[in-house]
């Protein structure tokens, strides 16, 4: 287990940093971004995304060091394969043809990096095949990670997909508890997206993106109180006037809680021995009772809180589920 490192989660909306010790939570942080300084997983200015980084640490007397940061998804590739048994130098070579169906670029431009999840063996007991999750980054936007968070002040201990984050968590509690062999389902219900990530234990499966998210709650109330949306999200952050229970917000909800059951519905049709009973809620929907309960009553499974698998901490003031993508990508690391 990493001593001391960093998590660092960019979002569209707001910016999370964690500081973790020996896998336990030290300090949390989080605050707003700026206008124009992230659009859809791009960072518009890294200077002053650097400088907002350092100044947001600074705030609760967060240290320098070592960090570990979620790329966004639409700068990385990942998929699950299934390829012969072979050597670790032989794996780094074969891996970059795996790609070649997304990377139509010079391969050499891109860094690729792998998880052994499991080992099929023949009759004989023998290494027959290994699973894998795989992935591949452009190396110039890895090196812009690397420069904008040494600007920050920190050093680039490792980047990776959010699906990684999901995969430390799982690990670092079944490690705690003991307990194994479930499968989980993750709702990251963001400003700008749902995410669902499906996982056996603590190994990736598949994930999917919804559009629906807390962006389109905001535009509700924005078009039914006749505000802008800058006053529509004060409203739904401090339940003014109980709008979160308004008729729009309710068709909201109900429309991300279809979306959500669909994408289940599927997983669950192509994976029919899974174990999948419960399924955890994060982001910053996930503190809107009305929508966890929308999701859960179509659902029909257990939702809980993804506050039940982090690991102890001080969260301060913080809302732990908001911070599960940076306490993952910390862990993993």
């Amino acid at each position: 287990m990493q001593t001391n490192i960093i998590g660092v989660d960019i979002g569209d909306y707001s910016l999370k940093l964690v500081e973790l010790n020996g896998g336990a939570v030290k300090k949390t942080v989080s605050a707003q971004m700026p206008d124009g300084l992230a659009r859809e997983g791009e960072i518009l200015s890294a200077e002053a995304m650097a400088e907002f980084i350092r100044n947001t640490a600074r705030s609760v007397g967060m240290g320098k060091g070592k960090c570990a940061v979620i790329l966004p998804d639409s700068m990385v590739y990942s998929k699950t394969i299934t390829v012969p048994a072979m050597a670790e130098q032989q794996l780094k070579y074969s891996l970059p043809y795996e790609f070649r169906d997304y990377v139509s670029e010079d391969k050499g431009r891109y860094f690729y990096d792998y998880a052994v999840q499991g080992v099929n063996t023949d009759e004989n007991g023998q290494p027959k095949e290994l699973r894998l999750f795989a992935c591949a980054a452009p190396r110039a936007g890895v090196a812009s990670y690397r420069s904008m968070l040494r600007q920050a002040g920190l050093n680039l201990k490792s980047a990776a997909p959010t699906a990684c984050a999901y995969s430390g968590i799982v690990s670092a509690y079944e490690q705690r508890t003991g307990e194994k062999g479930s499968d989980y389902c993750f709702i990251d219900l963001g400003h700008s997206s749902t995410g669902i990530y499906m996982l056996n234990g603590s190994n990736y499966n598949t994930h999917r993106s919804l559009n629906l998210s807390a962006a389109d709650l905001i535009a509700a109330v924005s078009d039914s109180m006749n505000v802008d949306e800058h006053m529509a999200r004060t409203y739904v952050l401090s339940n003014y006037k109980n709008v979160l229970d308004s008729e729009a917000c309710m068709r909201v909800y109900n429309a991300i809680a279809v979306e959500v059951v669909k994408a289940i519905n599927f997983y669950n049709f192509n994976n029919r021995d899974n174990s999948l009973g419960r399924v955890y809620v994060c982001g910053g929907g996930a503190e809107i009772t009305q929508l966890v309960d929308a999701v859960s009553g179509t659902l029909g499974l257990e939702v809980h809180r993804v506050d039940e698998l982090m690991p102890e901490g001080d969260f301060a003031e913080s809302k732990p589920c908001t911070f599960a993508k940076a306490v993952g990508i910390g862990l993993q690391s």
